[in-house]
């Protein structure tokens, strides 16, 4: 320690060394203008001019500064005096958990408690793009207010640039004084000391590690040597935690068990998962089941049976419990009872718009016996979460874990509830615990729980089909059916799980045409169609059963029953034959419908007989407004309508814009006062309009020719004929030309534009108004991510966002590049043609379907497509014996 006390770098005085480690040295120190004590780590001179010191402290800075959480200690400042680089950090008082451990293991409770505060905090640096790849109990302080995670000086990306990223610097280990990869050997997963790749799961084999030691108090893998050490990570699995610490309860030995697991996809797939589990097993929620392998089955805890109705005759809820009934079809003679649930001020419904995503949800769910109403709800600060009400209670219950969730489904015997975050299918016990990662499935479009314990999943917006094991095994297999550009989205499973019943969109195949099949419009009835998938697929398509319509549902009396413009419809099912067994006719209306992009309908039908519903209307008009970087909204001139992409003039002043459903027009909207002018003549519908530099003339695609066309704005000239294969997304002032074929980017003219090199798996390829730089989305790496590169290309490619990106847009002067994640609108600054870190500039859930859904005005407004606002819903429909009333309408003579 080579710095005295009363030393001021900048307005910071020096108080006393507290330590060192690796290369820099931390001081007491305190801050003369705010007078605060604080800590100060310097990386002293000598140390700065090893290799990839100041790269490795400089990447600690960035890391840090991204992160704010109870449980991370805080940066506040940065600097260099005389030589010497500088973080300014919080002081903690306390001590490290390596010392506490060389004191022995810690109580259970406090394991539980401190393992639960560091995975919560790890979860935080995941969600922002950033590994630790250091975690270890020397760089975890115990303070009085809980753990504190130091120490990010390794931390890498998780993918993306948020900053910059030296993974191969080499670093000191406690075995060797230099090693050659990052971490700290003890703590090390199989896939760091074979140079693997290093994600997320990576930090969680480091906390199973030290969970282990903080319950044992000894380390999880030993060794002699360096290299035996690593042998037995690679080779070996950990004993026990009932062997060295018998009270240790079995819920938490499998947790770590998981945490250990040799490959990466057989470990907790999420931080925040380990740390609900830590905090369900601390609860003690599972009684004497804690110390077993696996949870108690839940009971159904329920008898007697009664329902009140308020004095105004509406009702209030559920006011005592009621038996669970059987999963058996009702008695064609039951009476029907029509009743109104009333959610509470602080727990409705939320709007199907209120979720970030691409298109509205669906959100309601009821158990197969009526005991249970699961709804997605979003109140006060903006984030969805799944509510549980139950029969003999009065107020709903937010679900733990289930923030971001939507798309509840139940279990056959109701004991489970199935949910979606963006990109994993998850489970949580109706009786409580935390929730269970059960795959990974990238944006769902609903999913059910079959007989036979296996779950279905549309993932993708609906154009994929995927099989995972309710119990958990990790992965889910992708189901190829006959047309894998087909739309088939929210399943429902037949009873003996031999069919689903599914969502089918009867489309031309764009990408037949050069145009890629992930970009569908806004659906429109006549577009979509109810059908049914045998299982097992072997190949095959669904076939179709019912023309328009969507939603479709199995009534255990024998109906199939699905929505068709705010009504809800049903006709006889013969379930041996899979096969109608009757004329449709309508059966209820004023249904709450969500037909953009993907259609859902917001009702439930029960094995008790009973319909659930939410009354509405259909969600699809958008609204076309400006939004300011802070997110304030005005509204345009234009009426509201099916809204599609969206391209600026070059002047601001006008929008070229889809307009209809599946096979739009395009029109020229005056933003001003709203006019429209139709591009597209009667009979030729067209797509993804672009407008050429000078703002005279416009290209798009068109439906019936499939082919790309270019008409002047201006006159009834005829559109001309384009000969150009692919796709276009971007023309830039220069007259350069992008788009993509095949999945791969390409730049030109209209003349010429060759494939660039690449992985493949791009689009929506956007070249700065400077013709300099390209930015595109990419799904290469599993997750759509935000890339840029150099015009013309130099092999240099950047990774622009952290987490997740899609539909970059570039500001009129090239200085700035935007993209959404979900509901979130960031920046990139380029400075010198170089990426700086992203920036959110404001959150707002617009429609975001179909891409490019926005467009950057002159003056750094964004134009967007809003759905008009609904409100919370606080109301929803319950019909018991609903399908005694349905048999009867179709009874009836026609």
């Amino acid at each position: 320690m080579s710095l005295p006390a009363g030393l001021r770098l900048g307005p910071y005085e020096l108080v006393a060394p507290l330590g060192a480690g690796g290369m820099g040295e931390v001081y007491r120190a305190r801050d003369t203008r705010l007078q605060r004590t604080v800590a100060i780590k310097v990386l002293p001179e000598k140390h700065a001019a090893g290799p990839g010191a100041r790269e490795r402290f400089e990447r600690e800075a960035k890391a840090i500064s991204q992160l704010s959480h109870p449980h991370i200690c805080a940066l506040y400042d940065l600097g260099r005096h005389e030589g010497l680089d500088y973080l300014v950090l919080e002081f903690l008082e306390g001590e490290t958990l390596a010392s506490r451990l060389a004191r022995g293991p810690l109580p259970i409770d406090e394991a539980l408690r401190f393992g639960s505060q560091i995975a919560a905090a790890l979860g935080a640096a995941h969600r922002n793009g950033i590994v630790h790849r250091d975690l270890k109990p020397g760089n975890v302080m115990l303070t009085r207010s809980g753990m504190k995670l130091l120490d990010f000086g390794l931390a890498k990306p998780v993918s993306g640039s948020a900053f910059s990223d030296s993974s191969q610097t080499p670093t000191r280990t406690e075995l060797t004084q230099e090693g050659t990869v990052p971490g700290t050997v003890p703590y090390m997963a199989p896939e760091q000391i074979e140079a693997g790749t290093i994600d997320t799961r990576t930090d969680i084999f480091a906390l199973g590690a030290v969970l282990h030691e903080m319950v044992t108090g000894k380390r999880a893998f030993e060794g002699r040597s360096t290299a035996s050490l690593m042998a037995a990570i690679l080779e070996r699995d950990p004993a026990p935690l009932g062997a060295l610490r018998p009270e240790a309860p079995a819920g938490l030995d499998h947790l770590v068990r998981v945490c250990l697991a040799k490959q990466p996809d057989e470990r907790w797939q999420s931080a925040d998962d380990v740390s609900r589990e830590l905090a369900w097993i601390a609860r003690g929620d599972s009684g004497a089941s804690a110390r077993t392998a696996s949870r108690r089955l839940p009971g159904t805890g329920m008898a007697g049976a009664a329902v009140a109705l308020l004095a105004a005759g509406a009702l209030a809820g559920w006011l005592a419990a009621r038996a669970a009934l059987p999963a058996s079809p009702p008695s064609a003679g039951g009476s029907i009872q029509r009743l109104t649930v009333v959610l509470p001020d602080g727990a409705p419904l939320a709007p199907p718009t209120a979720t970030p995503f691409s298109y509205p949800r669906a959100g309601l769910a009821v158990s197969p016996d009526d005991s249970r109403i699961a709804y997605v709800s979003s109140e006060g600060d903006g984030v969805t979460r799944i509510m549980m009400r139950r029969a003999d209670q009065f107020e709903p219950a937010p679900i733990a874990g289930t923030e971001g969730g939507f798309d509840p489904f139940f279990s056959p015997d109701g004991r489970w509830l199935g949910f979606f975050t963006f990109d994993t299918v998850r489970k949580v016990s109706v009786d409580g615990g935390a929730p269970l990662s059960l795959a990974a499935v990238l944006n769902a479009a609903g999913g059910t729980w079959c007989d036979d314990g296996t779950i279905y999943v549309s993932g993708d917006e609906g154009r994929s089909l995927w099989k995972v094991g309710a119990a958990g095994a990790g992965r889910a297999e992708r189901i190829d059916l006959v047309d894998p550009a087909a739309q088939t989205s929210y399943p429902h499973c037949l009873p003996g799980s031999h069919a689903l019943l599914v969502t089918m969109v009867a489309t031309d195949n764009p990408a037949r045409h050069g145009e890629p099949g992930r970009f569908l419009q806004p659906l429109t009835a006549d577009l979509m169609s109810v059908g049914i998938l045998d299982l097992p697929v072997r190949g095959k398509g669904p076939r179709a059963l019912v023309a328009h319509g969507y939603a479709p549902q199995y009534a255990a009396s024998g109906q199939i029953v699905f929505a068709r413009s705010g009504t809800i419809m049903a006709a006889a099912f013969d379930l041996g034959r899979g096969a109608l067994a009757g004329p449709e006719a309508a059966v209820a209306s004023g249904v709450s419908m969500c037909s953009i992009a993907v259609p859902s309908a917001q009702f439930s039908l029960t094995s008790a007989g009973s319909l659930f519903d939410v009354p509405g209307v259909d969600q699809a008009r958008t609204r076309l407004v400006w939004v300011d970087r802070q997110g304030r909204i005005t509204p345009t001139a234009a009426a509201p309508d099916l809204f599609g992409s969206i391209r600026l003039s070059p002047d601001g002043r006008r929008a070229l814009v889809e307009v209809g459903g599946l096979q739009d027009d395009v029109y020229v909207y005056d933003l001003a006062d709203g006019r429209r002018t139709r591009i597209t003549s009667d009979g030729k519908s067209g797509r993804r309009g672009l407008w050429n530099p000078d703002g005279r003339r416009v290209i798009f695609y068109s439906h019936q020719d499939h082919r790309w066309v270019m008409k002047p704005v201006d006159s009834d000239i005829p559109p001309e004929a384009l000969a150009i294969d692919g796709f276009f997304t971007s023309w830039s002032p220069a007259g350069t030309l992008a788009g993509e074929l095949d999945g791969h980017i390409w730049t030109g003219t209209l003349d010429r534009h060759p494939s660039l090199t690449g992985a493949g798996n791009e689009w929506g390829a956007q070249l700065s108004p400077d013709g300099s730089l390209l930015a595109y989305t990419s799904s290469r790496a599993g997750i759509f991510q935000v890339f840029a590169q150099p015009i013309p290309p130099t092999g240099r490619e950047w990774q622009l966002s952290a987490d997740f990106g899609e539909e970059p847009v570039w500001s009129r002067d090239s200085r700035e590049l935007f993209y959404r994640k979900h509901d979130q609108w960031w920046s990139v600054s380029f400075a010198g043609g170089q990426p700086g870190p992203p920036r959110l500039l404001f959150r707002g859930a617009f429609f975001n379907a179909l891409g490019p859904s926005y467009d950057v005005a002159p003056d750094g407004r964004f134009l967007v497509a809003q759905t008009p606002a609904a409100g919370p819903i606080r109301e929803l429909r319950w019909t018991r014996n609903w399908t005694s009333e349905v048999r009867s309408v179709l009874a009836a003579p026609r």
